[in-house]
């Protein structure tokens, strides 16, 4: 596996067979069939039309925007995403999930935060606090949102002995902040 960060991390990077409970296939390039399936995502996620259907639902149809990432990632045993609202630079954020087993469906869903649990925020466990609300960590599901000052949210610790964290993460960057990650699409 992959670490995102140089070191040991207890966020890292999946493969597509490891999303769904498989095992990682360790050839080099990666096998065929892998490819043309993240081709596949790639040329949805990546589209303009899809762009811009998202674009639209979350009524940002005049927003400069062309630069995306995506990624698959697992959160292990201990880790935890404290409250906070994203980067002034995304203007989309979406995620879907990948449970290994339905007992972690009540536990690993994303938390949504008022401003006031945001300034209320524990320090002292990564900044933790209440949900307001809380997405089901489900087979099928996910959310996306629009980023703004005030789009609180977090991830809670993830329980040793009860399986890891596995989700797929899209983001939508402003152009104009700048292109230091993900490509261009469409």
């Amino acid at each position: 596996m992959r670490y995102l960060h140089s070191g040991f991390s207890l966020r890292g990077r999946l493969c597509g067979k490891e999303a769904v409970g498989g095992e990682r296939e360790l050839h080099h390039p990666p096998p065929l069939l892998a490819a043309k399936v993240w081709e596949q995502i790639d040329s949805v996620m990546f589209s303009k039309e899809f762009t811009d259907l998202l674009l639209a639902k979350f009524g940002l149809t005049g927003a400069t925007q062309a630069h995306h990432d995506n990624r698959m990632q697992t959160d292990r045993s201990g880790y935890s995403v404290g409250v906070h609202a994203d980067s002034v630079r995304k203007l989309i954020t979406m995620q879907f999930y990948f449970p290994l087993n339905t007992q972690s469906e009540l536990f690993y869903g994303t938390c949504v935060h008022s401003q006031e649990q945001f300034d209320n925020r524990d320090q002292k466990c990564n900044g933790c606090a209440p949900c307001y609300r809380k997405f089901k960590f489900q087979n099928n599901a996910g959310y996306a949102f629009p980023v703004h000052n005030t789009s609180f949210h977090s991830a809670p610790a993830v329980i040793q002995g009860l399986g890891e964290r596995r989700t797929a993460l899209l983001n939508i960057y402003k152009t104009d902040i700048g292109k230091s990650r993900g490509r261009v699409g469409g």
